[in-house]
């Protein structure tokens, strides 16, 4: 497999010696040489034109240029999300009334049950570092997944309960708004 790379100096970011201009190297997420060399004539072009420089002229930047290299150059630049919340909302935003969802109520008991209670085991989860932590990754999302999304079985177990009490009365209220 081939990948292709940007390796260009960063206007906006400084060296080890504190010179404008720290080489950054990137991947062009394409294995085509004709697309790579397309990707890199763009941000060519967008290093040259300093006026899209700045975290403002983003929106700018995004109209001619393919997304990839909008994101090579500013995720230089862009401020570090610090929150794991902050980071999953960009990445899977809930839909809003704006966008014609009268209720969201399914999604908010995702979010609450899979990113809000178990956020103490998602983050041990990726904490882990060394050899064989894929699986022990693996089984501590299983067993949280188990916890906090239980599937009901005949056992009666109380998590499970509560957790299709709580799915009975979402669903009562979302199809009462019908």
């Amino acid at each position: 497999m081939k990948a292709w790379l940007a390796e260009f100096r960063h206007p906006l970011k400084n060296d080890t010696n504190n010179r404008p201009g720290e080489k950054t190297r990137k991947g062009l997420c394409t294995e085509n040489e004709t697309v790579a060399a397309q990707l890199v004539d763009e941000l060519n072009d967008l290093l040259r034109n300093e006026a899209l420089w700045s975290l403002g002229g983003r929106d700018e930047t995004a109209k001619p240029y393919d997304t990839r290299v909008v994101d090579i150059f500013y995720s230089e630049i862009e401020p570090r999300v610090t929150s794991a919340r902050q980071f999953c909302d960009r990445l899977l935003p809930l839909p809003t009334s704006a966008e014609g969802y009268a209720r969201v109520v399914l999604p908010k008991l995702s979010h609450r049950r899979l990113r809000e209670l178990p956020q103490p085991v998602w983050l041990g989860a990726y904490a882990l570092r060394a050899a064989g932590s894929t699986f022990d990754r693996k089984m501590r999302v299983e067993r949280m997944y188990e916890r906090w999304v239980p599937v009901p079985d005949a056992r009666g177990d109380t998590m499970a309960f509560e957790f299709m009490e709580e799915v009975k009365s979402l669903l009562t209220v979302a199809t009462s708004d019908v």
